[in-house]
């Protein structure tokens, strides 16, 4: 399992080339809920999902800290690969 903060509130980020992030609390108040099938994907390819809502293999919710996530991961390789590289 993967349990963790996607986002922090309230603290910055940079991102990419010099860009700055900071995100309120509250921001993920009107995110895609019921029905959406959101995923937890390894380095932003469709092609390595660690997990999906859909499937009951991702949590999302916003507490006082930020975006928590629980994903409990498949057995595959890539979910095995990134859970190594984390550790």
């Amino acid at each position: 399992r993967l349990v963790g903060y996607e986002v922090v509130f309230n603290q910055r980020t940079t991102i990419g080339d010099g860009w700055i992030e900071e995100i309120a609390p509250g921001a993920f108040a009107s995110a895609p809920g019921d029905g959406a099938d959101l995923l937890a994907l390894f380095n932003h390819s469709a092609d390595h999902v660690l997990g999906r809502t859909k499937a009951g293999t991702l949590t999302l919710r916003e507490d006082e800290t930020g975006l928590h996530y629980d994903i409990t991961l498949p057995d595959t390789t890539v979910a095995k690969d990134a859970l190594e590289n984390i550790r």
